[in-house]
């Protein structure tokens, strides 16, 4: 393990062993839909969640492995959606301790440029917002793709290069990627089916409909006045069940808007070792059913 590496273990190790009130403080949205104590950004965390897991209804996999998987929660998804044996991996040994507590997903401790698992172990990987993070996101890549029986799904960000290093304090992202950035993986002889996703606007959308203040309109913003306009009159009717709806929607609508508008943040590819593999969809999943995947209040033990 490389210095950076064990410095963003140590990093994330604190991070997954933080708690509030003793509740610990989840990565992914595991209580709910702007349910205390999680991490906010909701829509960029259903958005992936919801496109990997239709993707995963089209694989023929009984075996799955998430790496970088936080608290397993995509893990335990793909489990209790498709029953496969499924696990999760993550850099920090902490996370992997709240996947064991929280939904008794087996979890390993791990550095992704040297995964302690067997040549295709695991029909299908997942690898979710994880190699921007890296030092060497090649050789991980390598590491995730050899662990694969089947089938690799990796989601990025899409990010102007110039900008990585001045938002490093932010987003610790170390490297930007675009949707060519697997293509050489065809020169291999596999297939790889790469597109946009996070729809800029549906984020735009989604961090307006998280947020619980009333906004004020100046030039800088985003969107016409009008629009603040309309969230504010809003604001009150959207509380509650009705809120969780249009993140539904939101969050459904996002391969839609990708198809027909520009902007977007970020790119989900799955690369095929066995083509066979892939066809047509063994469930649809929906947005709504996946923000359903919560559970209680998890206390850390002191």
């Amino acid at each position: 393990m490389d210095s950076y590496t064990a410095e963003a273990k140590a990093m994330v190790d604190k991070r997954f062993s933080d708690s509030r009130d003793g509740i610990y403080r989840a990565h992914q949205p595991i209580y709910g839909y702007k349910k205390w104590p999680c991490e906010w950004y909701f829509t960029g965390r259903y958005i992936p969640t919801h496109r990997i897991m239709n993707l995963l209804s089209r694989l023929r996999c009984g075996s799955l492995l998430d790496v970088g998987g936080a608290e397993g929660y995509k893990a335990h998804m793909a489990r209790q959606l498709f029953g496969m044996r499924a696990e999760t991996s993550d850099l920090s040994s902490e996370a992997c301790k709240r996947a064991e507590e929280i939904y008794g997903v087996k979890a390993t401790a791990v550095d992704i440029h040297e995964l302690p698992f067997a040549d295709g172990q695991f029909d299908v990987v997942t690898c979710s917002e994880t190699l921007e993070h890296v030092t060497d996101p090649v050789k991980a890549t390598e590491e995730v793709l050899r662990v694969a029986k089947k089938a690799l799904i990796i989601t990025v960000p899409v990010e102007d290069p110039d900008h990585l290093e001045e938002n490093y304090s932010k987003n610790s992202h170390l490297h930007a990627f675009d949707v060519d950035s697997f293509d050489y993986l065809r020169e291999r002889g596999y297939t790889v089916l790469s597109g946009k996703y996070l729809s800029k606007r549906v984020l735009y959308l989604g961090m307006l409909l998280e947020n619980n203040v009333r906004l004020e309109y100046s030039k800088e913003r985003r969107f016409p006045k009008f629009v603040y306009s309309l969230y504010n009159r809003a604001m009150p009717w959207l509380g509650g069940g009705r809120g969780a709806r249009v993140m539904a929607w939101l969050v459904g609508s996002d391969r839609l808007a990708c198809r027909f508008t520009h902007g977007y943040a970020g790119v989900l590819c799955l690369i095929l070792k066995d083509p066979s593999c892939y066809g047509r969809p063994r469930r649809h999943v929906s947005a709504a059913r996946i923000m359903k995947f919560t559970v209680p209040h998890h206390y850390l033990k002191a």
